[in-house]
């Protein structure tokens, strides 16, 4: 250890229904370490908003100490959540992050927990990742939060991850801040894992998806300004940009940007935007708790009755039904809803 001190204290706190698999995984490598060592340095434990025993995903109980009974200094709290949390809970919850971080502790929010960790106000303007299901939601709600797609960040104090097996790859990261190069490198070799980046954070948590065969949003024609073009509009969802201006940030003029992109994507560009605005619509539909309303205001539709319209149009349902559609689906082994295709 690179500590003199006392056990080096850990908690993984389980919000909602549990993914066992990513609580283990957070507390593995401490777990190795321990029986590794000639003595045990971590002092693990998993805690619940209240005691007794959490449901997990794949039907296994976990048992888990309450929250509340906590007062004293932890060193490391994993904060492990799949889905929203209930409101009644959030007050008790943020308010003992709040504490915890103030005793010291550095804070990891896991998989959907960032959005736990910004609520308690403790990503203002750092930097942050979570579960690809849930940027969206982050970056609507907290903009001061410096977003990126990663595994894992690591700022100061505050550490998020993308969860599922990037866990693994953020608790390694944690582990080699306070045991000696000799024991993280035992750890590994116990494990028989590997960094799956030089230094972990960067890597992204997915491959751009490569078109679909038929979509009139792909684009395999290497046309660069069409490229950038769409590459405008993906990143002016909120806050449309007018075709026009699109057109001279690329160098065309706005009749050879209708021309190309009815040429090559068969759909002229006020249509192809409003493809790209209503995909980030049912985003956040499925993975986020904004508003129907807010949905709307977040990808550029300031009119209600506009984007009901468009919505429907594209995908045959209103928002609303949809929404309760998928949230009804049978979830999967990982937690995540089955979905609906284009």
């Amino acid at each position: 250890m690179k500590r003199n001190m006392g056990a080096y204290r850990v908690a993984i706190l389980s919000v909602g229904e549990v993914s066992l698999h990513s609580a283990l995984l957070a507390v593995e490598p401490f777990r190795a370490a321990n029986r590794l060592g000639q003595r045990q340095p971590f002092q693990i434990e998993f805690v619940g908003l209240t005691g007794g025993t959490l449901q997990t995903m794949i039907g296994i109980p976990l048992p888990v100490r309450a929250c509340a009974e906590i007062t004293e200094a932890l060193d490391l709290v994993f904060v492990l959540a799949c889905y929203e949390t209930e409101p009644r809970d959030k007050p008790r919850l943020l308010a003992w992050l709040r504490a915890m971080r103030q005793k010291g502790a550095l804070i990891a929010g896991l998989d959907a927990a960032p959005l736990l960790l910004a609520e308690a106000g403790l990503l203002a303007n750092r930097r942050a990742t979570a579960h690809w299901s849930a940027l969206d939601a982050l970056a609507e709600r907290h903009p001061d939060v410096q977003l990126e797609e990663a595994l894992y960040v690591i700022d100061g104090t505050i550490a998020t991850c993308a969860g599922q097996i990037a866990v693994l790859d953020l608790a390694l990261a944690l582990l080699k801040r306070v045991v000696s190069p000799e024991m993280f490198q035992a750890v590994q070799d116990d494990l028989v894992v590997r960094p799956r980046a030089p230094d972990g954070e960067g890597q992204r948590q997915r491959k751009p998806p490569a078109p679909r065969q038929g979509d009139p949003n792909g684009d395999r024609s290497g046309d660069r300004a069409l490229i950038q073009a769409r590459a405008l509009m993906a990143a002016h969802i909120e806050e449309p940009l007018a075709l026009a201006e699109i057109a001279s940030r690329v160098g065309l003029s706005l009749r050879e940007l209708q021309r190309r992109f009815r040429g090559q994507l068969g759909r002229s560009p006020i249509e192809a935007y409003r493809s790209l605005r209503l995909e980030r619509a049912l985003h956040l539909l499925h993975y986020s708790e904004l508003s129907i309303r807010e949905i709307g205001i977040a990808t550029g539709f300031d009119d209600p009755s506009t984007f009901y319209r468009a919505f429907r149009a594209r995908y045959g349902q209103s928002p609303q039904a949809l929404r309760i559609a998928f949230r009804s689906a049978p979830a999967m082994p990982n937690g995540r809803r089955i979905g609906f295709a284009d």
